[in-house]
């Protein structure tokens, strides 16, 4: 009897707390990586969990030196990782600075201070210890340290002991001197801000500044022998969480044309509301920074990208622990559901052949379009068993994830946990199609019950909705919008029936624009564009999460269609949702019955 493996293969850790070897031994690059790779300013923009931070750790020095077998002045940039999240620069005490120009300036000191010192724990983390005083990387770095880091520290308001933090022998003893003395400026800063909890008091310590103090140290950095000119790049993970007056900070760097020396990366989890400068001007793309949305890479073709994409993450996965079996058979599919359906779809290309139905230029067209849809639908005929219909195999679980990897990952994880316990002490070497539908289901039902109750435990809200309402509407707007795709689904005569997509066929108001954009923000909703319907210009295109598909039992395979709806649909949706779903069930979902003063008013809301 084979051994059951101890380590799941599909577990989600933090990249921030991954080793390099693991980094490398289970990142896949992702489409646009060599945009993000450029030596320019760059915007980096995703949903929580599209792999936003295991990029910006792949071009970290330990993950490049490893991957392109080279030392650290052999590569071609050197990246210093900052996550928002694990720091206390987003402290509510910035705003009790009530004076606006003292809290700029003491936010920019506070975000230069601790880039400085992740900048010095990168660089302890990757050169290497020497206890030769002659050794001749050390001593420009010992000249570098007294010249360009303590003299400038002094002109910068400093009262410590320079000898003291000089006077040591080794590269590593000199940089954790380093660490500590701006370990140390930061504590006593956010001890002052601390203090003006209780009482307003004048700020006497250490000011740092991008112009004074930032870019004069990477533009001497760069000219030590460790170095030999590379730039660096500024790595700085989940930006939304700064102030707004950090972001107007860090937006006034990204200003400056110093990709030279120093390249400013963003990553924001599409909650980043402005892009001006301290002084009021605007930072745009192309002009000042290049733009990535990572979540947005795969809504084009699809299938060619994220299907491939995922499939090499998850062989490496499993390669990674000794299961040698593709996705495919690791995620297998329900082979009865399966039979039954490609029987439908031989009926349908019967047909097709006869001309009897023919919709598509070929008949496997009207195969992949309608097979699955009617199979769907024949189970909700007299024994109402559309429940039973099952979410199961490869691609299934790829589209579901709706292009998000943790969303895919988090999923199997489960699956793999259930079938160890199925398996005893048998290796798990593939998933049943029982166990993969009912975490998909249950999965389903908690993201959409978590509509519900969102405001209870995500902070991501307060950044986001400024009264209690808000919630309520997008959760009725995700139920109308769900509900009108699966009758659309079950609609035999349709000419499209597998629909996720809706489009906005006049302007929307700003409350219907409002409750869209929060959709967007949590994951609900994905933003693209399409041509409008008058053939000039494009529009914006609203994707439903195909996580959702469980809970309305939609068809999750494909991207074929959408729906152009009005504003007085989305307005009625996000209001009086169960009217908007019993019009639907009783007129169709083509109906023109959706203008305001068509509606009923006195239903209630689901």
């Amino acid at each position: 009897m084979t051994k059951i493996k101890s380590t799941n293969p599909f577990s989600v850790q933090s990249p921030e707390v991954m080793s390099a070897n693991d980094l490398l031994d289970l990142y896949v690059p992702v489409s646009d990586f060599n945009r993000i790779e450029e030596p320019n300013h760059a915007f980096l923009h995703g949903h929580r969990g599209c792999g936003k931070s295991m990029i910006f750790r792949l071009l970290t020095p330990e993950c490049q030196m490893l991957y392109r077998k080279c030392k650290v002045n052999e590569l071609p940039y050197f990246g210093v990782y900052l996550s928002v999240k694990t720091t206390d620069l987003n402290l509510s005490e910035f705003r009790r600075i009530k004076d606006e120009t003292a809290e700029t300036i003491i936010s920019e000191h506070a975000m230069v201070n601790i880039i400085i010192s992740k900048t010095l724990q990168s660089m302890k983390s990757v050169l290497s210890s020497s206890n030769d005083t002659d050794n001749r990387m050390f001593q420009s770095l010992k000249a570098f340290s007294e010249k360009y880091i303590i003299n400038r520290l002094v002109r910068c308001g400093w009262k410590g002991d320079s000898i003291e933090v000089l006077n040591h022998d080794s590269m590593q003893g000199l940089l954790s001197a380093l660490i500590n003395e701006f370990d140390d400026i930061h504590v006593n800063t956010f001890f002052y801000l601390k203090k003006l909890v209780f009482t307003s008091v004048p700020y006497d310590g250490v000011l740092l500044s991008y112009q004074s103090f930032l870019y004069p140290f990477f533009q001497e950095l760069i000219k030590l022998d460790c170095f030999v000119g590379i730039p660096f790049y500024l790595l700085i993970d989940d930006a939304d969480n700064f102030t707004r007056e950090q972001k107007k900070i860090l937006n006034t760097w990204v200003s400056y044309r110093t990709t030279n020396v120093l390249s400013i990366k963003v990553s924001t989890q599409l909650n980043y509301k402005t892009y001006r400068t301290v002084s009021g001007q605007v930072i745009e793309a192309p002009h000042d920074f290049s733009e990535v949305n990572i979540s947005s890479i795969y809504t084009g073709s699809w299938l060619q990208n994220y299907r491939g994409w995922l499939s090499e993450v998850v062989n490496k996965r499993l390669k990674k622990y000794d299961i040698h079996v593709s996705p495919d058979d690791f995620f297998p599919k329900d082979e009865a559901q399966e039979s039954k359906i490609k029987q439908i779809g031989e009926d349908i290309k019967k047909e097709w052949l006869e001309d009897k139905a023919k919709r598509g230029y070929r008949a496997n067209d009207d195969v992949y379009r309608y097979a699955r849809p009617e199979y769907i639908r024949l189970l909700g005929g007299a024994s109402k068993q559309r429940s039973n219909y099952k979410y199961a195999g490869f691609d299934q679980l790829a589209h579901i994830s709706s292009g998000i990897i943790r969303f895919f990952l988090e999923p199997a994880s489960l699956m793999y946990a259930e079938q160890q316990l199925v398996n005893d002490q048998e290796l798990v070497v593939s998933i049943s199609p029982d166990i993969q539908n009912k975490i998909l289901k249950e999965e389903a039902d908690r993201i959409m019950f978590k509509l519900d109750g969102l405001h209870d435990d995500d902070d991501r809200i307060d950044d986001v909705v400024n009264d209690s309402d808000t919630l309520k509407k997008l959760r009725n707007l995700i139920y109308s919008i769900g509900g009108m795709f699966h009758q659309i689904l079950i609609t035999k005569d349709r000419s499209e029936r597998r629909i996720f997509s809706f489009a906005i066929s006049d302007d929307p108001d700003k409350e219907v624009f409002r409750v869209i954009k929060f959709g967007i923000q949590l994951g609900y909703i994905y933003e693209n564009s399409i041509g409008t319907k008058e053939g000039m210009g494009r529009t914006r295109l609203y994707v439903l999460s195909r996580r959702t598909a469980p809970f309305f039992k939609l068809d999750p395979m494909g991207f074929s269609g959408y729906k152009f709806v009005t504003n007085d649909f989305l307005r009625n949706a996000i209001e009086r949702p169960r009217t908007v779903l019993n019009q639907i069930k009783s007129h169709g979902a083509d109906a023109k019955i959706f203008s305001d003063s068509q509606m009923r008013l006195d239903i209630d809301q689901v």
